[in-house]
């Protein structure tokens, strides 16, 4: 259903957060652990870049390394032992389908000013961590960076992830004013991470993917809309849904009454969304994790699309 057959440069993306335990939890009761329904779910809506969020130490070896055995996919970063950043890599790691994008920059490249995964910096009221407490911790929120080459095109697509700071609870005294002025950090520090990007390869089309723990009233989504635009609103064909996330009350998988908060966002005279789809049709969908498959299609703006070759005929 959300695959685009009018343009046939067109790509997909998704962000997907993977829920951090659990991952051999047997749903259905039928011997098949939720990995492979995540598995499936790639496998079957096949994005060409994924953006995840909450694969920790414990699903590392679970669930992406059976994406890279069993499809043709990779991470954009290797999983890393750096206590400076490598928590955020891990958790907020960076696919994409090899047969159609190849890896020319990321967050471990050296040789770029870019340099580097973000750690926010204001983060569940953490300002008194050390880096590497800050990096220890399982509910690390930063983000990551991946410059990519379409194999179709020649075109140059920044992909970034992230996952921002959320309320923790009430025992820590980190009210929701805390949280919305963490975020409204988080955004600001992506911001600034994508404009040095931009200063090593230029202004190209970019999607931003995530789990943003944000709603549209939030003011770190109005800050990022002013430089981005939301997958949502720009395609006149779409598959959405009231909520991105489903409530996991043992077997039962329940839908939050939650606004969306994954969201996949793009800029605007790079790219041209031509669908959006929240994957909630099926049983697989709806249990593959906590949060819903969130996927959008893009075609190219006029300024990156591929110019017809007389030499070629392509």
């Amino acid at each position: 259903r959300p695959v685009s057959t009018a343009d046939k440069n067109a790509f997909k993306v998704m962000t997907l957060n993977t829920l951090y335990s659990d991952l051999t939890y047997d749903v259905f009761g039928n011997g098949i652990p939720r990995q492979y329904h995540m598995c499936n779910v790639i496998a079957g809506l096949k994005p060409d870049i994924v953006g995840f969020q909450e694969r920790t130490t414990s699903n590392v070896a679970g669930f992406t390394t059976l994406l890279l055995k069993e499809t043709d996919y990779k991470i954009a970063d290797e999983y890393r032992t750096d206590t400076s950043v490598a928590n955020v890599v891990n958790c907020v790691p960076i696919a994409y389908n090899s047969k159609r994008f190849t890896l020319v920059a990321n967050d471990a490249s050296n040789g770029n000013n870019a340099h580097g995964a973000l750690l926010f910096k204001d983060s569940y009221g953490s300002d008194s961590w050390t880096a590497e407490q800050f990096a220890s911790a399982s509910t690390t929120k930063g983000l990551s960076w991946a410059v990519l080459k379409d194999k179709k095109t020649g075109a140059y697509v920044l992909a970034l992830n992230t996952h921002f700071t959320l309320k923790p609870s009430s025992a820590t005294n980190y009210t929701e004013d805390d949280a919305k002025q963490d975020r409204l950090s988080n955004a600001s520090e992506a911001l600034a991470k994508m404009n040095a990007i931009y200063d090593v390869f230029g202004i190209i089309p970019t999607v931003f993917t995530g789990d943003f723990n944000m709603k549209r009233y939030d003011p770190s989504y109005k800050l990022l809309m002013e430089h981005f635009k939301d997958s949502v609103h720009g395609s006149d064909d779409f598959i959405k849904y009231e909520v991105t996330m489903n409530k996991i009350t043992g077997a039962d998988f329940t839908r939050a009454p939650n606004a969306p908060i994954d969201h996949v966002f793009y800029n605007d005279e790079a790219l041209v969304p031509t669908s959006y789809y929240v994957a909630n049709k099926t049983d697989e969908f709806m249990i593959a994790s906590d949060h819903l498959p969130v996927m959008a299609t893009f075609s190219y703006g006029k300024a990156y699309a591929p110019v017809y070759s007389h030499i070629t005929g392509v």
